[in-house]
């Protein structure tokens, strides 16, 4: 890989995220350690978690390369979750079929995709029977995903905060 360009982007992701991150605690500086790791992660979301744990100690570093791992292949539905909600409809597989092909177009063009497919979303996922509502789908699983992550670093940093108080 191009380590230029990595680096650049990791930085270009840090400024973003200290821009919006007003409220959560990022590490006041980086040791070379968590550059090597921050260059490591290939998701923006595995290194936005990261800088988080590097202040607050969790998630652990094991836990967020687990989950690097995961955003890093294509996206895999659970298949029996997947036979009871179509139960057999030919249509709706198609449907579920096309949304996991463009999803995994997508996240090779270097797009961010979303991971965190709920029971109600598969259904809704089944009924999209276009193009255009699947790219919709899409943008609102993905940003629930950000949205819960975010939740996710608010708790851990309140729970830093009551300690340091």
């Amino acid at each position: 890989p191009n380590l230029k360009y990595l680096l650049n982007q990791v930085l270009v992701e840090i400024k973003n995220f200290e821009m919006k991150a007003t409220r959560y605690l990022l590490p006041p500086a980086l040791t070379i350690e968590n550059w090597k790791v921050l260059m490591e992660l290939k998701d923006n979301r595995s290194r936005i978690i990261y800088l988080c744990s590097v202040k607050t100690g969790t998630p652990s570093l094991e836990e967020i390369r687990a989950r690097d791992q995961v955003l890093s292949e294509p996206l895999q539905l659970d298949q029996d979750l997947v036979d009871k909600i179509v139960g057999g409809d030919a249509k709706s597989e198609r449907n579920i079929k096309l949304f996991l092909m463009e999803h995994e177009v997508q996240r090779q063009d270097g797009n961010l995709v979303p991971y965190s497919i709920r029971e109600k979303n598969i259904d809704d996922i089944a009924q999209a029977e276009n193009h255009g509502k699947r790219c919709q789908l899409i943008n609102y699983l993905l940003k629930r995903e950000f949205g819960d992550m975010f939740e996710e670093l608010k708790k851990n940093n309140k729970a830093i905060e009551t300690e340091y108080h």
